[in-house]
């Protein structure tokens, strides 16, 4: 990710330099001098602000809702990365379901609506 692309990121999920070193995992330095563009995100840290930027993408009106849970679960020792990428196969796992449900005839269902997850 270019410095450009990394304050955009940050500034979409409306946190500081100090919240986002915390939701990424990595100290306020670092943060300081990716968008300076002196150095760039590698492994883990990258990862997380692609997954970020993929789910803002996707859902850009959840924003804070995003931040909201990232930072919990940037508490709980960097689990951001897993949580967003769990949340995203389950949002598409339900969104799949739903949509194959209302391409099938309707007498399939006999009237109980969706497929429930199990």
């Amino acid at each position: 990710m270019k410095a450009q692309e990394i304050t955009e990121l940050r500034q979409r999920l409306g946190t500081d330099r100090v919240e986002f070193a915390k939701i990424i995992g990595v100290d306020l330095r670092s943060v300081s001098r990716w968008e300076r563009g002196q150095v760039g995100p590698t492994g883990s840290s990258l990862a997380v602000m692609l997954a970020l930027r993929e789910k803002l993408d996707v859902d850009p009106a959840k924003a804070e809702e995003v931040r909201s849970l990232v930072v919990s679960a940037a508490g709980l020792g960097g689990l951001a990365y897993l949580i967003l990428k769990l949340l995203n196969a389950y949002t598409d796992d339900e969104a799949a379901i739903v949509e194959e449900w209302r391409q099938s005839e309707p007498e399939s269902t006999n009237g109980k609506g969706p497929p429930q997850r199990p």
